[in-house]
């Protein structure tokens, strides 16, 4: 069956494409993944990975976000052309003939406008967005769809009529595969906190970017383009950090709450956006260093920050992070019987200077640079809250004295816990 595109023709380096939109439906009745494509075979280990489709992020993200999501949409793809010899573009001036009577300032773009038409063997191979051109197979077949079990989402007839822009080029073996390794393998992957500013389906970035902006941390004080801090760095912490400590707040609320954090509908979303708030002015008002470092947001708090970072593990994300988990986990093992606020007061007579005892081999090395990594942070949190009085399991316990000790923990007990005067 012969289709006819509308399209624009354009040039970059040495491959002429064609600029055109094209039913959902048509894309993947046409379209051929390169990893089904034996004429590639002989790729390298590299580039066979990257022919490798990811079906959980298809399935669980992608076909779901097309699937469901009304305001959908999708960029661009790039697509080669197998079986192209019958494919043409015909230009506007070959249909309407003279372009004279045209004004002057659209000649020479109309020279490029015209029509693609494929007589129907034309096969489509995706260079870049070979992810989205399954999500919207799965999406449009459901459960039909070959690899689906079981199936991602129902199956979305408006999605098959909907209009995606893509970019076609002739295939050819070498280009076309050149071009497709190029794109993958420069792509870089959305980090963490370019997620969290983006993302409204996690209740948690929403409810964590909402308290930024509320000035529960001040915006300033809050990198939200890394997930680590420089030493010289003016902020008190990273979003990506404050992301994390608000699930793991969540999850130890005096009303536990009852389904996956990220999942949380609106009007719960929004009263647990609250709780977490007065959360946070209580570890902030109530933890001196974390007081200090946050009283004064500008420039001439600056200096204070950085102090902080030199001196304390509490200046740096990992030290945040675990003084949150052991928190967290004292409050979860109370939960409603457990007085919050002594917590803090014993969090805050803690020594949390980087030169503390107990914080080598948890958090710094013998070189009195501060570690990285979750284990690191888990493994504080649970000695944080044994050390404001959480009563740990053998399990958790011997947990940490195997992190800091190893092989030769046997006979290496935890410390005693703060108590108050």
């Amino acid at each position: 069956m012969t289709s006819c595109y509308p399209a624009l023709r354009g040039k970059f380096g040495r491959t002429e494409y064609f600029l055109t939109t094209m039913p959902v439906s048509e894309l993947v009745s046409r379209v051929k993944f390169p990893v089904e494509m034996p004429e590639w075979d002989d790729g390298s280990i590299e580039e066979r990975y990257q022919r490798k489709l990811d079906m959980r992020r298809i399935k669980k993200e992608l076909a779901p976000y097309f699937s469901k999501d009304h305001n959908r949409f999708s960029g661009s793809l790039v697509l080669a052309v197998l079986n192209h010899d019958a494919m043409e573009f015909d230009q506007m001036s070959t249909i309407t003939g003279d372009l004279k009577n045209i004004p002057n300032l659209y000649r020479n773009a109309a020279a490029e406008m015209g029509f693609v038409t494929m007589q129907g063997q034309e096969m489509l191979v995706p260079l870049d967005g070979q992810h989205r051109v399954k999500a919207f197979k799965i999406a449009i077949e459901g459960d039909a769809a070959d690899g689906v079990t079981p199936p991602a989402a129902r199956p979305n007839i408006d999605l098959a009529r909907d209009a995606v822009a893509v970019i076609l080029v002739r295939f050819d073996k070498a280009s076309s595969r050149y071009i497709f390794n190029k794109i993958n393998r420069y792509a870089k992957p959305t980090g963490k906190a370019d997620k969290l500013i983006t993302d409204d389906d996690d209740a948690v970035a929403v409810i964590t970017r909402r308290l930024v902006a509320g000035g529960v941390i001040p915006q300033r004080l809050v990198n939200i383009d890394t997930n680590t801090l420089k030493e010289k760095a003016r902020e008190f912490t990273t979003l990506a950090t404050f992301y994390d400590a608000n699930k793991k707040l969540l999850s130890a609320l005096p009303v536990p709450i009852t389904i996956h954090p990220e999942k949380l509908p609106a009007a719960e979303r929004d009263l647990r956006m609250e709780e977490l708030r007065d959360e946070w002015r209580r570890l902030l008002s109530g933890i001196g260093q974390w007081k200090r470092a946050t009283g004064d947001p500008t420039q001439a708090g600056d200096a204070a920050r950085v102090e902080l970072r030199m001196a304390s593990v509490l200046g740096r994300p990992l030290g945040q992070a675990a003084l949150i988990n052991g928190y967290a986990l004292a409050c979860k093992k109370g939960r409603e019987h457990v007085d919050r606020d002594e917590l803090v007061k014993k969090l805050d007579g803690m020594d949390w200077s980087m030169g503390a005892a107990l914080w080598k081999g948890l958090l710094v090395k013998p070189n009195g640079k501060i570690m990285a990594g979750k284990s690191a942070s888990n493994s504080a949190g649970t000695m944080i809250a044994h050390m404001i009085g959480a009563k740990l399991t053998r399990k958790e316990s011997d947990g940490v004295m195997k992190f800091v000790h190893g092989n030769a923990s046997e006979g290496h007990h935890l410390p005693e816990p703060i108590r108050l005067g």
